[in-house]
């Protein structure tokens, strides 16, 4: 696509762009797992060693993680280049994560190179899409479920077109919506509803999906420090 095309503005380019980036660390992420499976298929006797932590190198590279906020700060505020922002952004995202499992992992032994990216491509590319999945299949089914009811109540359902029509008309006036919405926010039992999914279901799911690499390799007779360290690994690939 040409920068200068007619059809594309700065906003849509950038988009693409930033799709781009994310799609291009998402790739180089899965890069160590696929090599280091492909030297197993090829010398399947070959010595797995544990690998040692990186407390200390990742408690140094904490330093920097300042450095990249600030300077994301400022690449965001003064125009610079979107790629420099997108740099800074993913360093300042990834840093705090290998540092917390480092934290984790630090005095265990926590299984080899290959189970280790193995856990965390898994959670990158498994769990958490679906646990994505798991979430829009919930909420189709909640919308199912207030389709029905509206249905079986006339007179709600065209309250509820009352209201649908009022959020579209006052769409450009968020202090008109707030009072629109304020009677909802009011009603405990709506209240009761919103928690239950937003600090309840949600989180209930993703909880469940992220240690899905350690059930995987349960059959491998990990060890429980094994097994802790790539439940680290694995939350931290969710996290990313």
């Amino acid at each position: 696509l040409s920068r200068a095309g007619e059809f594309f503005d700065n906003a849509q380019l950038n988009s693409i762009f930033g799709l781009a980036w994310v799609s291009g660390i998402l790739g180089l992420a899965a890069l160590p797992s696929l090599i280091l499976a492909v030297r197993r298929l090829l010398a399947p006797d070959r010595d797995q060693r544990s690998v040692p932590g990186r407390f200390r190198l990742a408690s140094l590279l904490m330093l920097v993680w300042p450095l990249a906020l600030a300077g994301g700060f400022a690449a965001q505020k003064s125009g610079a280049p979107l790629w420099v922002f997108l740099a800074l952004h993913t360093l300042a995202t990834i840093l705090p994560l290998w540092w917390l499992v480092e934290f984790s992992r630090r005095g265990l032994r926590g299984g080899t190179a290959q189970r280790g990216w193995g856990s965390f491509n898994f959670a990158l590319f498994v769990s958490n899409p679906l646990a994505v999945i798991l979430e829009l299949v919930g909420g189709v089914g909640g919308l199912v479920a207030i389709g029905v009811f509206l249905a079986s109540k006339p007179e709600i359902a065209a309250s509820f077109e009352q209201l649908q029509s009022d959020i579209f008309a006052l769409q450009n006036d968020p202090a008109a919506l707030q009072e629109l919405f304020m009677p909802f926010f009011s009603d405990p039992i709506i209240l009761l509803v919103a928690l239950v999914a937003i600090a309840g279901v949600v989180p209930l799911l993703e909880e469940l999906t992220k240690p899905l690499a350690v059930w995987v390799m349960g059959g491998r007779k990990i060890t429980p420090a094994e097994g802790f360290v790539l439940g680290a690994i694995a939350g931290g690939a969710f996290a990313v």
